[in-house]
């Protein structure tokens, strides 16, 4: 994906296209929920929307028969690994060949796997360069910092967590020292009055892919959970993740907190009912997709070596974005319903 593309594309926009070409008249309820996620995925995939639509859902499709063999592709949110693979322009059969290598070398290192985070483990180490098909070396560092991450957190910490291993896995220095690094943000955002346990783990394990020290990434967030309570925009525990991915830009939490509401109000107009509390999630994924093409004075970043770095800032948000999705949890929405839409009667 060139960062050229970028400059071109309103996120927003780019969504509601590719959901409009989405048959949700005659998708059940689970479908059209995870199908909104994939169209977030696919914003920077270069089809046309109608396109983009059609290969995700016959891929999906696909996935859905190779159920009995990968367990994780009777959710619907196989249409998200679908979207995925449209934007890298990844074959299922190369992607399921790499899948099974996962997790036969897993079984072999010992390290727990299962469900839906499998794929999304996946498909974040496939965005390493070095990633040819899924090796012994990658394992035993997965295991590393899955290990340590337990170490500070034994009764969270669990197969939920190897989409943040294996983004983690990613970055430079020794897995103690990373994983010390999240829990230096885990406790300074404890410390700052926030909610302990899976959400707020969660969030201090997407903080450090910023790249910034803990206390300036913590600091960052915290930056912008101050500017929601001066909006009045409640923030609970499972927004703690999409609070992280907003921490990966540079802007003032003002504008970020302004655009970040004012894109979550036109998606829930989109589809109001499907509203709930995952609007925000992918309310701040659009959000950061949209304002990472900008520096802290709102600038655009025009020049060959802001090209490069727009690179790196998305490969980072795409890493955020797949755990942030990996961590959506569909029963909160629909306990904030209260009970099923009549227009998708299935779960």
């Amino acid at each position: 994906m060139k960062p050229a593309h970028l400059h071109r594309i309103i996120p927003l926009e780019r969504f509601r296209e590719i959901v409009a070409e989405f048959d949700f008249d005659h998708q059940s309820w689970s479908d059209a929920y995870w199908l909104r996620f994939a169209a977030q995925v696919a914003v920077l995939c270069p089809d046309e929307p109608a396109t983009a639509a059609k290969r995700i859902t016959l891929i999906g499709n696909e996935l859905l028969k190779k159920a009995k063999w990968f367990e994780a592709f009777q959710s619907p949110m196989r249409f998200v690994v679908a979207a995925a693979l449209v934007q890298t322009h990844t074959k299922v059969v190369d992607f399921l060949h790499d899948y099974k290598r996962l997790e036969e070398v897993l079984d072999r290192v010992g390290l727990r796997h299962g469900g839906r985070y499998e794929p999304i483990t996946l498909l974040i180490l496939r965005m390493n360069p070095d990633h040819h098909t899924f090796s012994m070396m990658e394992a035993e560092r997965l295991k590393n910092i899955y290990k340590h991450m337990k170490n500070f957190h034994w009764w969270i910490t669990g197969i939920d967590d190897l989409p943040a291993c294996a983004a983690l896995s990613q970055m430079t220095g020794s897995a103690e020292i990373i994983t010390a690094e999240a829990e230096g943000i885990y406790q300074r955002l404890l410390s700052a009055g926030l909610q302990r346990g899976n959400h707020l783990q969660n969030a201090a394990n997407l903080l450090p892919l910023t790249r910034l020290k803990a206390d300036r990434a913590a600091d960052r967030f915290l930056g912008l959970l101050r500017q929601a309570e001066v909006q009045r925009i409640m923030i609970l525990p499972e927004h703690y993740d999409g609070l992280s991915v907003l921490s990966l830009l540079e802007q003032t939490p003002a504008l970020v907190m302004e655009r970040m509401e004012a894109v979550r109000r036109e998606i829930d107009l989109i589809h109001p009912d499907l509203k709930g509390s995952s609007s925000f999630a992918l309310a701040a994924d659009l959000t950061a997709l949209d304002l990472v093409r900008y520096d802290a004075h709102n600038q655009p970043l025009q020049s060959p070596t802001h090209d490069e770095q727009i690179r790196l800032h998305l490969k980072i948000l795409n890493m955020a974005m797949l755990m942030q999705v990996s961590h959506i949890d569909m029963a909160l929405d629909f306990d904030t319903m209260g009970q099923l839409p009549v227009a998708w009667p299935y779960i």
